[in-house]
Order: structure tokens, then C-alpha cells, then sequence
């Protein structure tokens, strides 16, 4: 057995939900993170910041030996936007 970890963004889980329910991962568990990317500029009190901490989930999973490379592909197609 192996445990799988994947951070993605929000709007990625319902397609990275279906490609792992296609493959055959039955459990999973999804927490929310924060991730540090150079995102947009905010604007406060008439001041330029950038912000920082960008919103992410976190998706961690147990698979069979045999199954670490499929299920990795299918989030990797998943949440690159493509179809499997």
C-alpha cells in the first residue's frame, strides 16, 4: 500500500474527484491549504500588497502497489484540465 498526497486548486476537485472514482479509488480524504504563488496585487486603503496565500486542497489517499502510477496520471490529466 501507498499513501498519495495532491495538493490542487478548488475549482479542479469535482474533475480530479471523477477521474479518481474512474480508476477505481473508493476513499479519500480532502482537507483545505494554503499555498505561496505569486498571485494577484490587492488594493487596501489605497495601497498595492500582493497577496500571498492562495487557497488549495489537499487530497490524501491509500492504493494498492499496483495502482500508484494510474491513479497518479489520472490526477495529473485531471487537474491539468485535460480528459482521461
Amino acid at each position: 500500500m501507498r499513501k498519495i498526497e495532491c495538493i490542487i486548486l478548488p475549482f479542479k476537485l469535482a474533475a480530479v474527484k471523477k477521474a479518481l472514482k474512474d480508476v477505481g479509488v473508493r476513499g479519500m480524504k480532502i482537507g483545505r491549504s494554503f499555498g505561496y504563488d505569486r498571485g494577484p496585487i490587492g488594493f487596501y486603503r489605497d495601497d498595492l500588497y500582493p497577496i500571498e496565500s492562495d487557497p488549495r486542497l489537499k487530497i490524501e489517499m491509500t492504493v494498492k502497489e499496483e495502482d500508484v502510477d494510474k491513479v497518479v496520471e489520472a490526477v495529473k490529466l485531471a487537474a491539468a484540465g485535460n480528459t482521461i
